[in-house]
């Protein structure tokens, strides 16, 4: 059974809206400065096939897209690949 995830990006420093369907996008589990991202416990749960609703915070404020957790890494990272884009109007 696959669980369903909720991921925020910062369009200031990116955005989901700027990934095509099939594109595959890393995203690590500690930010720049090291520090553990929000909930981090849910990246430890995530699993491959899992979904990912992905919103677009800040100015945008919507869910832009739906992806699927694709590959996860010794590393600590998460790779998503975009499954659907959403319009935004």
């Amino acid at each position: 059974m696959s669980n369903y995830w909720w991921l925020n990006a910062n369009p200031e420093d990116w955005s989901f809206s700027n990934i095509d369907v099939g594109e595959t996008v890393g995203y690590t589990l500690y930010n720049e400065s090291g520090n553990k991202h929000h909930i981090f416990k849910n990246f430890l749960d995530a699993k491959k096939g899992d979904m990912v609703i992905c919103y677009d915070a800040n100015s945008v404020r919507k869910v832009v897209a739906i992806g699927k957790i694709s590959i996860i890494t010794f590393s600590l990272k998460i790779y998503i690949t975009c499954c659907l884009m959403l319009l935004l109007i």
